[in-house]
């Protein structure tokens, strides 16, 4: 395992623990700030860490995927997050599939050598739950507000790569 493969898995493990923890106890803790302080504070580190994630993806998938199937891999792990989150939503598993696929760069005609498909899937494979972890970690921030933005996406009419469904 080459030294970026070692820091992605430390960054992912380390933001889905502290995601789980600070989601396990987020109905003890005490606001440390004013409200409106901290609303801003938490804005702007979710900004952050979507941006310093973005990029940790862009790196780890540089030699496989272009910018357009990075994000909609991002876009599929936010879904997931979501609804691993939000009591109201689900995964439609054939949408999920089909998203999948269109992650994968190429066309059908085009088949890469066992091994180089190995490394794309690992890389697509280890990005995503890099992402995943990420959104989690962000989510736990104030999950009621990530349910709320989550609603209004879906309803959007013009929303590109949507995977939810309403839980049953």
């Amino acid at each position: 395992m080459n030294t970026f493969t070692r820091i992605a898995f430390t960054v992912a493990a380390s933001l889905t623990f502290s995601a789980a923890g600070a989601w396990a106890q987020s109905d003890n803790m005490e606001p440390s700030q004013p409200a409106a302080a901290e609303a801003t504070d938490d804005i702007a580190h979710t900004v952050e860490a979507d941006a310093v994630i973005t990029a940790l993806l862009q790196q780890m998938t540089k030699n496989w995927l272009d910018d357009e199937h990075a994000t909609i891999l991002k876009t599929i792990a936010y879904q997931n997050s979501v609804a691993l989150i939000c009591d109201d939503f689900d995964i439609d598993k054939a949408r999920l599939a089909e998203e999948m696929e269109g992650v994968y760069p190429g066309d059908e005609d085009t088949e890469l050598p066992p091994d180089e498909l190995t490394q794309l899937e690992n890389a697509v494979m280890l990005a995503f739950g890099v992402a995943l972890g990420s959104k989690v970690a962000i989510a736990v921030q104030d999950q009621d507000a990530y349910c709320a933005h989550a609603e209004e996406e879906r309803a959007d009419p013009d929303a590109e790569h949507l995977i939810w469904v309403a839980k049953e």
